[in-house]
């Protein structure tokens, strides 16, 4: 458009002359500071990272303990699932974005499917409960063997075998 024309939008006259500013992008130096990440400020985030992943497996233990009490609440109150199958998803949620940040990348594929199928969930029964608890205790194996990556051969067949089995209950 240029810049003396007018255009209606909802019946009214808008336009004029204008003129398009293009603002400086400055964020790499909110950044970093004065230009490119230093070389002391890499290895200071990589050895943050690091402590955080020393714990991740504490914390991942601890979340999937509450995943374990809210499907158990959840049983307790199928018809009215809606509150239990938000927090699973809240957990799930938490712990599919940390495994992914400390490299458990098979638990970060579990925890998203069970966020995919809670999601999608709209009523509750048996073989619900079953598949959730399904995928939390594939998230606590991959705990304790403290399967980092994708699993290997093993750690991909649980994610598929779950993956499938989540479709197989959502198609209707």
């Amino acid at each position: 458009m240029a810049g003396s024309e007018q255009v209606i939008v909802n019946g009214r006259k808008v336009g004029g002359k204008y003129k398009i500013i293009n603002p400086p992008n400055t964020i790499a130096t909110r950044v970093s500071g004065s230009g490119p990440m230093s070389e002391s400020m890499q290895k200071k985030a990589e050895s943050v990272l690091k402590k955080h992943a020393e714990t991740f497996s504490g914390n991942a233990k601890t979340e999937v303990e509450e995943l374990s009490n809210a499907v158990d609440e959840l049983a307790k109150n199928l018809d009215s699932h809606g509150e239990y199958t938000n927090r699973i998803f809240q957990i799930s949620h938490n712990i599919r974005g940390q495994g992914g940040t400390f490299g458990y990348d098979l638990i970060t594929d579990i925890a998203a499917s069970l966020c995919n199928y809670v999601e999608e969930l709209e009523s509750c029964d048996d073989d619900a409960l079953k598949l959730i608890r399904a995928h939390i205790d594939a998230m606590r194996a991959v705990i304790m063997e403290d399967a980092t990556g994708d699993g290997g051969k093993i750690g991909q067949e649980i994610s598929k075998s779950l993956n499938l089995a989540v479709t197989k209950l959502t198609d209707y």
